[in-house]
């Protein structure tokens, strides 16, 4: 075996410095792999370009600034933005002297040929402690028995997942030279840290979008980069210095050695790497053009054996066996004990390796050779698993740590050594400098009469100031009070200081708290139709068994094996399809989420604001594809998806995180006469794993609301939203799920199932569920409320309503009618109509209907209907763009029910004004639209006043009286939500008490769900709450606590005449009768009304104690 050199510190800045110097000399001769967005010609032009503008100056030691992020285009995964990797020559670079550059850069040049050519070794194999017998192969099914019984059981997957650029990982992706950078960016730092550094490459040098290396980070295009600009990219993930050195370093050898595999595969040498010898033509040729394309790459290595393959790993800068053996495990799937520090305390606590003699790449010799392959995958996660969550078994704990009593599964195994938790720390002793010291000691004599002269001015002018101050303040002090003011006076210096420090003290508090719950950046793959250059699938194309499904789900009709997708507003069909959950799916999803709650029930609020705030950033970062998303699924506008998804949306996670741990602390409750003595509490616990079944209306908020409170609470969520809208939440989990992966947290803890109604029942009567929120209709309702009580679930509904918006006469009133129209117009046609709390009968006085008719009329008739994505970017350059007001709606099903309604309301007498029917669109014959519609005159006695529309119907009704408005608002079988227009006190406190509704806003509409006040209704339309402290507290186990006030000096104890047996003698103080008049006397004691009748129960209990 060789003697390997490059782990050395001079080898690594050689290597990297003399990385800098080829890069001048390299130059593209063939097209590279394309970056999205980027054509042939422009990358290679921008990669001569950089190769020009090469800099060798040595990073300062300042710190530069952060480099700036483009915004992201439209990229598979959403990753960052596509990225021209041209580079501008670095100011400070141009001022360094050539001949000094090139005098250095030659001196180290010579370094690296050095470490390229000296001999390294890498032992596999071969255990370094032949005379340790520990483990044997049943010790290590026991141990792995015992932590899968925990954890769960740990099996490798059949073959390697496609690459995320969220999470970096330990290497369990498809590329070698992938797996290889991704793990040499986690080492030393948490999952978070590499994550930043994997996303900084990501944002700076864009992705490749074909090829093995598809969605992975342009390795090449680092690799041509400068030091400094590679630095900037990773230096959020920590020690950038040494990694971004290394890194460059290992992708120049790559790219050398892949050339030199070209040289030989071209010449047909015989005479080389031996995996090149059985290649296949067609691999040669693969593995040419990958070269001549500098696409860099390590798959070779998935043809050589475990020994050649970490010889051939740890031969580069920064690769230890630990690196080495991550990438043989998960990229390569070869059975490869990797040892990290959580494994390495605990093998040595089992005593699986010599507690005196192993490092960590001594046990990974070691355990490589004693523990059997078919073990090595899942002790590896497991040990790492039980390392960082085992009370007992993390690196630094003791029996006073949280969760010590738990024990923990190993117990009987381990013999714990090193620091323990707990332990005193010598504190070195603290030096004192004084200054004053110091000065004078430079000029011995003047030095010491300056100081002394100034100290004695200082002191007889400050003594003056506070005598002549206390002089003035003697007279209006009482005398004995007179020593208590000077000692208050002589200190009031030092108040200002004492009010700076804690001030101080404060602000540093927040900081520190504000940095633990900071936002953690991430990403998830943005659907392909979310972009502005798709152009998707037209309905027309739709042929077979996909347009027979398409055309059942039009008429109401769900097919059991798939469910389509597409756009309401334009006919385009969205992704394809999905298949509906059966109940086992359901199962599978509850049983997930109810083994993650387990371990999130433990975390801090603190924890659990982290993900909010991270989940916030992103929704707040990523707005247009969300309402993109949206805008597909449902057909709405993009102004009503910001209105009715973000917004909103925002607002949730905004309030619990503010107001969340405030609505869940325990609470303290008032205590009575009697039980004085104890101290009651209430606390607010996680339930376990809810659900919530919501509409298709609000795609995102309806699936993400839920959640935030479901989480926040402590709990798992399972979601089943509309089929309607299937294809947007997949993509809503994902980022929830990325979300909370980012933060650390297990994915699983929240899960979707779209299932068609018969396995609804399953999922709402499964008994591990514990709360179930159900947005949707009343005959729904009604069979998933039946369905709950199999299993005693708790169910809050919701039903949408019948709105009124009443329209006081006042003059004010009268006079802002105009406005008043507008919040009117938003409460009708927001979301074309489909609002749970929208405006579904507008209800005026005398003195303003004529007004708001006409007001409204010429507004309504100049509607304009449209699909918001194709007329904001039209395909046809003649066509300007203009957003629609309205968009479509979801279905066509209510079509002929809607109009029905209308026709009868006109039969008996209302007004149609403008609508009233379905338009056949021109332009999009496929979309669901109808015609805003304005129906004046309408009476409570029409069947279209009681029946909720969910559609864009603008119903004006006329009242007398303020009581005859508050008697129609009244009229209806729903109580959701009201609107009261008006200026007159009296009159609108007597709308606000008297009309029957869950909430009301005042010359608002719906303004109490953008506050986070508690949502919900009653009569027809519902009970329960969702939002606010009521919604957070709805989804948790209120548990009532009463503890003793005082446990050593008081507590409960039965009185002997009390105690059983109650009959204790034949007198009649034995007998029991003595008992019943201490009964009464405890009573009277407690509750009587007067203070003499308090006396005389105490006076009844004393006597027949």
């Amino acid at each position: 075996m060789e003697r390997r050199i490059t782990r050395s510190a001079a080898a690594k800045e050689a290597a990297s410095l003399a990385t800098a110097i080829k890069m001048s000399e390299q130059e593209f001769a063939t097209k590279p792999l394309r970056l999205e967005n980027e054509s042939p010609g422009q990358q290679s032009s921008s990669l001569r370009n950089n190769s020009k503008t090469r800099s060798t100056s040595k990073r300062c030691k300042t710190k530069l600034p952060a480099s700036k992020i483009d915004a992201v285009n439209e990229l598979p995964h959403n990753l960052g933005s596509t990225v021209n990797p041209k580079y501008k020559t670095n100011a400070l670079s141009s001022v360094i002297k050539e001949e000094v550059t090139d005098t250095i850069a030659n001196e180290l040049k010579c370094t690296v040929e050095k470490a390229a050519t000296a001999p390294r070794s890498v032992s596999i194999g071969i255990t370094p402690f032949p005379d340790w017998p520990h483990p044997n192969p049943d010790a290590c099914e026991e141990v792995n028995r015992l932590l899968s019984s925990v954890h769960g059981e740990i099996v490798p997957p059949s073959t390697i997942p496609e690459p995320s650029l969220t999470v970096t990982g330990c290497g369990e992706v498809p590329s070698v030279l992938d797996a290889l950078i991704r793990t040499l960016l986690s080492g030393a730092t948490s999952g978070n840290n590499s994550a930043l550094a994997f996303n900084g490459l990501v944002q700076k040098f864009g992705i490749l979008h074909e090829g093995i290396g598809k969605g992975s980070v342009n390795w090449d295009a680092v690799r041509q980069a400068p030091l400094k600009d590679v630095f900037e990219a990773i230096k959020r993930g920590g020690l950038a210095d040494i990694k971004s050195k290394n890194l460059k370093a290992i992708l120049d050898m790559v790219h050398t050695e892949n050339q030199e595999r070209r040289e030989i595969l071209v010449r047909g040498e015989d005479a080389g790497p031996s995996d090149l010898m059985p290649k296949s033509e067609n691999s040669k040729q693969y593995e040419i053009a990958c070269a001549d394309q500098h696409f860099l790459s390590l798959n070779h290595l998935h043809t050589v054996n475990t020994e050649q393959a970490m010889e051939e790993l740890v031969k580069y800068p920064g690769i230890g066996p630990k690196t080495a053996a991550c990438v043989l495990l998960f990229c390569l799937q070869r059975p490869c004990f990797a040892v990290d520090t959580h494994i390495f305390r605990i093998c040595k606590w089992l005593g699986w390796v010599p507690p005196d003699k192993a490092t960590e790449i001594t046990a990974f010799g070691h355990l490589e050779v004693r523990i059997p392959n078919h073990l090595k995958y899942s002790l590896h996660q497991l040990f790492i698993r039980h390392g960082k969550t085992c009370p007992r078994c993390r690196a630094i704990t003791g029996q006073s740590s949280a969760g010590w009593d738990e024990g923990c599964v190993i117990d009987h195994l381990v013999r714990r050594t090193g620091k323990r938790k707990g332990e005193p720390a010598a504190s070195p002793p603290v030096k004192r400098k004084n200054i004053g010291r110091q000065h004078r000691n430079r000029f011995p004599l003047m030095g010491n009469l300056v100081y002394l002269k100034s100290k004695t001015a200082g002191a007889c002018m400050k003594t003056n100031s506070n005598t002549n101050r206390m002089e003035a303040l003697t007279p209006y002090i009482p005398p004995a009070l007179l020593p208590l003011a000077q000692t208050l006076h002589d200190q009031i210096p030092l108040v200002g200081v004492a009010l700076v420090s804690l001030g101080a003290i404060y602000l540093g508090y927040i900081y520190i708290l504000g940095k633990k719950e900071a936002a953690v950046l991430f990403n998830v793959p943005i659907p392909p139709e979310v972009r502005t250059n798709w152009k998707g699938k037209a309905w027309e194309d739709a042929q077979g068994e996909e347009k027979k499904v398409l055309e059942g789900q039009l008429r109401g009709l769900w097919n059991d094996k798939v469910i389509l997708s597409y756009c309401p507003a334009d006919g385009r069909i969205l992704g394809n399809g999905i298949k509906p959950a059966t109940t086992e799916d359901v199962d599978r999803a509850i049983q997930a989420a109810k083994k993650a709650q387990i371990e999130w029930a433990r975390t801090s609020f603190a924890e659990r604001r982290k993900v909010l705030r991270t989940l916030l950033k992103y929704v707040l970062e990523h707005q247009e594809e969300l309402v993109t998303a949206c805008c597909l699924d449902s057909g709405k506008t993009k102004v009503d998806a910001s209105f009715g998804e973000i917004l909103v949306t925002a607002e949730k996670l905004k309030w619990t995180i503010d107001h969340g741990e405030k609505a869940l602390t325990p609470e303290s409750r008032p205590t009575n006469f009697l039980m004085m003595y104890k101290k009651n509490m209430v606390t607010y616990e996680p339930l376990g794993v809810v659900s919530a079944c919501v509409s298709w209306n609000y795609p995102l908020h309806n699936f993400i609301g839920p959640i935030i409170s479901g989480i926040f609470a402590g709990n798992g969520v399972v979601v089943k939203p509309s089929e309607q809208t299937a294809w947007s939440s997949a993509f809503f989990l994902e980022v929830v799920r990325g979300a909370l992966s980012a933060c650390g947290h297990p994915r699983d803890l929240v899960q979707s199932v779209v299932c068609l109604p018969e396995v609804a029942d399953f999922l709402t009567s499964h008994p591990d569920i514990a709360q179930l929120t159900f947005i949707g209709s009343r005959p729904v309702a009604h069979k998933v409320c039946e369905s709950a009580a199999k299993a005693l679930t708790p169910v809050t509904v919701e039903l949408g309503g019948k709105d009124p918006a009443v329209i006081l006469d006042d003059a004010r009133t009268v006079s802002e009618i105009s406005s008043i129209a507008s919040i009117l117009m938003r409460g009708v046609f927001q979301s074309a109509g489909q609002n749970c709390i929208g405006v579904e009968r507008v209800i005026a006085l005398p003195g303003v209907y004529d007004k708001l008719l006409n007001d409204v009329s010429s507004r309504i008739k100049s509607f304009r209907l449209g699909s918001v994505l194709l007329e904001s970017n039209p395909e046809d350059s003649q066509q300007k763009p203009g957003a629609p007001d309205m968009g479509a709606l979801i279905s066509p099903a209510a079509f002929d029910r809607l109009e029905s309604l209308i026709s009868d309301a006109v039969q008996q007498g209302a007004s149609l004004i403008c609508g009233g029917k379905r338009v056949n669109h021109p332009m999009y014959p496929h979309g669901h639209y109808f015609a805003p519609t304005l129906l004046a005159n309408v009476t409570p006695s029409m069947r279209i006043a009681q029946t909720e529309l969910f559609a864009p119907v603008f119903l004006l009704m006329r009242a007398d009286s303020v009581p005859h408005a508050i008697a129609i608002a009244n009229s209806t079988e729903y109580a959701l939500g009201a609107s009261v227009f008006g200026y007159n006190h009296i009159d609108v406190a007597a709308c606000v008490s008297n009309i029957k509704a869950g909430m009301v806003s005042v010359n608002d509409f719906g303004s109490y769900y953008a506050v986070q006040l508690p949502f919900g209704g009653v009569k027809g339309s519902g009970y329960g709450r969702f939002a606010g402290e009521e919604g957070l507290r709805g989804v948790s186990n209120i548990k009532s606590l009463c503890v003793d006030r005082f446990p050593k000096l008081m507590a409960t104890r039965i009185p002997p005449r009390v105690d059983y047996p109650i009959c204790k003698g034949d007198d009649s103080r034995q007998n029991g009768t003595g008992a019943w008049e201490m009964c009464k006397g405890v009573v009277e004691t407690g509750y009587q009304l007067t203070l003499a009748g308090r006396v005389t129960g105490i006076l009844r209990l004393l006597k027949n104690m």
